[in-house]
């Protein structure tokens, strides 16, 4: 059985900018889904910061200010360059079949 992507996400209520976050204890990663749909995964983010995220009142404010920039983040998801879906790099396309989801090269 394949590795996960990402730990299971779980949906964040009464955020403007997250949909979603899961946290993967034996592993220490934390993972955003934001609502463009694009998510990131965090490495050796403690536990006690991954109950804090999940304890804040503004969940976009703590991360923003606990994880962004101070854990090594990495994009695992891209976009189907035939139709634009959004889904995980390297896996073929939910909605058209046609083409991988790749990340779109910065520039």
């Amino acid at each position: 059985m394949a590795t996960p992507a990402h730990p299971p996400l779980t949906p964040v209520a009464a955020s403007s900018n997250i949909a979603a976050a899961g946290y993967d204890a034996a592993n220490q990663q934390f993972a955003v889904q934001f609502k463009s749909g694009h998510i990131y995964t965090y490495s050796e983010v403690s536990p006690e910061v991954a109950e804090r995220f999940q304890a804040a009142d503004s969940k976009g404010r703590f991360f923003g200010e606990h994880v962004r920039q101070k854990f090594a983040g990495n994009k695992v998801t891209g976009d189907c360059p035939s139709c634009g879906d959004i889904g995980i790099n390297g896996e073929t396309c939910d909605d058209c079949g046609v083409s991988e989801y790749a990340q779109k090269p910065r520039g």
